[in-house]
């Protein structure tokens, strides 16, 4: 039994260290637009073995689970300060394009 724990215990603990260095590399790529495009946001999926958490875990899973909420808010205020960047390049008014946006200096 006690290495049926050990097991569950190690699992978990690696884990929740994949889910926090996905948090680690969410939050450092927030305010950077290059890293933003760049980063691989592929969808985490919970392994199928259905092992219960062990209870000395869940207070370190109830701690990612609050920096993924954090996140999730970050980046809905990120994305909503964007788009009201883009609402504000819209508002701009352009110029006709009746004419050559170039001058052909050669021909």
């Amino acid at each position: 039994m006690a290495e049926v724990l050990a097991s569950q215990c190690s699992t978990w603990d690696q884990l929740l260290d994949e889910l926090e260095a996905r948090c680690a590399r969410l939050a450092a790529a927030l305010h950077v637009d290059a890293q933003l495009v760049d980063l691989d946001i592929a969808a985490w999926k919970a392994p199928e073995s259905g092992m219960p958490l062990p209870a000395r875990l869940r207070q370190r899973a109830a701690e990612v689970l609050g920096q993924l909420g954090e996140l999730i808010d970050a980046y809905a205020r990120r994305r909503n300060d964007i788009a009201a960047q883009l609402r504000a390049v819209d508002s701009v008014p352009r110029p006709p394009l009746d004419a050559a946006v170039y001058l052909d200096a050669v021909g």
